[in-house]
């Protein structure tokens, strides 16, 4: 398969995955999440590709990683702030807010940067991406299983967006790690 093809639907999947608990589930729109979620992630994952291509081309590995999650994270931003409207000037507590900023940032980085790990065939990290798999798969279980089965149902979509939120802040130590291991 071509690398950008297997990059772009690694990606997509990942986006999916969160979209389809944020979109269909919490917010009960089962049959039309899936939609905005091409419109939305494709582009951006074809735009981040090319982006990662000419960095790669120009910078170290560490610098070209860290300055690809930093342009995606921000793309991811305003795409959220422009388009969806999602912006961190609205009403909500600030703390709040920042932490929903962060996470937004966190999982538009990481729809991006994920795909670059899973396809990343270098013999010494072979174990660090079985295990980041095992991450992956963990935390979407946690986050369905927060979204399927918290009650009452008018807690549901706090605690499922704090999850989705927690997981992707988290994911921010194991590219750390995935750096310091490519170094």
């Amino acid at each position: 398969m071509n690398n950008s093809i297997q990059y772009i639907l690694l990606g997509f999947l990942l986006a999916a995955f969160e979209e389809f608990i944020t979109q269909g589930v919490l917010k009960n729109n089962l049959v039309s999440w899936f939609i905005p979620t091409i419109i939305a992630f494709v582009p951006f994952l074809m735009v981040t590709r090319l982006i990662g291509k000419t960095l790669e081309n120009r910078f170290s590995e560490w610098n070209s990683n860290i300055i690809f999650y930093l342009t995606a994270g921000f793309l991811g931003l305003m795409i959220e702030w422009f388009l969806i409207g999602l912006v961190p000037w609205g009403s909500g507590h600030p703390i709040l807010m920042f932490m929903l900023q962060l996470g937004i940032f966190s999982f538009w980085g990481s729809v991006a940067f994920a795909p670059r790990i899973l396809m990343d065939s270098r013999e010494k990290i072979i174990h660090f991406k079985q295990g980041f798999k095992r991450i992956l798969i963990f935390g979407y279980t946690l986050i369905y299983f927060i979204a399927l089965t918290t009650t009452p149902i008018e807690k549901r979509f706090g605690y499922t967006i704090s999850a989705v939120i927690l997981f992707f802040l988290a994911l921010n130590i194991v590219y750390y790690k995935y750096l310091k291991k490519i170094v």
